[in-house]
């Protein structure tokens, strides 16, 4: 039974990564396509969403932890599932607008490990304090994504092209969206693009379309931001619900942020000596 379990999710792998070899993911919708000089407009929007955020607080901390928590969910949650156990309780603790931080594991097989990410490089601690500088794709990945959806309102305006995509309505409610990215609007294999779906009342993200192609050129998510609480002024979702499409009953996985505390570790604790 434990064979099987590993070997058929590396078999669905596989068909799909078959099935999108030929094809790059695009999520521009027809009104980009349509449109012209609506960046103004689209720069306005996120404007008015980083003031809803409480963005400007970012720079009043060094460090910040995360009690954080990842379930994933089926096949397909169990192919992107990163982890020993379906969900993953971790102590995230991140220095505020780079891409420097760690995972520490509170639970589960992994109980006790950390996986540290700086400089762009990895690492890996165990319970012992013994660290291995081995490079691991799959820490370069997973531990900067998170802290890129927990500071995403405050760095999406670091994006270099952005276009307003329309109006939508989710659960009734009146949307603006927002599309960003880099170099170009139109798809491109490296660069990601994602829209940004934005309450026009309270002007907070409701959802987020993506394209991943650090995992796979046609790979796309959707994660919704829900359960808003207010940490040092800054708001952020409690439930993050990511599926593969909008429209899609069932969760791939489910963040959760359960608690957030400012400056209880000095950015030193975050420093590591690479060889």
């Amino acid at each position: 039974m434990n064979v099987f379990r590993k070997i058929l999710p590396a078999i669905a792998l596989g068909i799909l990564v078959l099935m999108s070899s030929c094809s790059i993911s695009d999520i521009r919708n027809d009104y980009v396509k349509t449109q012209s000089n609506t960046s103004e407009r689209a720069r306005q929007i996120l404007s008015e969403m980083q003031i809803a955020h409480g963005v400007e607080h970012w720079n009043k901390f060094q460090t910040y932890s995360v009690a954080f928590q990842d379930e994933f969910y089926g096949l397909i949650g169990s192919i992107a599932n990163p982890f020993p156990n379906n969900r993953a309780d971790v102590i995230l603790t991140y220095t505020p607008g780079e891409f420097t931080g760690k995972a520490s594991f509170v639970s589960g097989k992994w109980q006790g490990k950390t996986w540290g990410y700086t400089q762009n490089r990895t690492y890996e601690e165990d319970k012992e304090g013994n660290l291995n500088f081995e490079e691991n794709s799959t820490i370069k990945f997973w531990v900067p994504t998170y802290q890129y959806f927990l500071e995403l309102p405050a760095r999406i305006t670091e994006a270099d092209q952005m276009a307003y995509a329309g109006t939508d309505e989710w659960n009734g409610r009146p949307q603006d969206l927002v599309l960003v990215s880099w170099k170009s609007l139109s798809p491109q294999k490296d660069i990601d693009q994602y829209v940004l779906w934005i309450d026009q009342e309270t002007h907070r993200i409701t959802l987020i379309e993506y394209t991943i192609r650090e995992i796979m050129k046609s790979a796309k998510g959707c994660a919704f931001f829900e359960d808003y609480e207010t940490y040092g002024g800054i708001l952020l979702p409690s439930k993050i619900p990511v599926k593969q499409k909008r429209e899609q009953a069932d969760n791939l996985h489910q963040m959760s942020i359960n608690a957030v505390t400012f400056d209880s570790i000095p950015t030193t604790q975050l420093a590591v000596e690479f060889p």
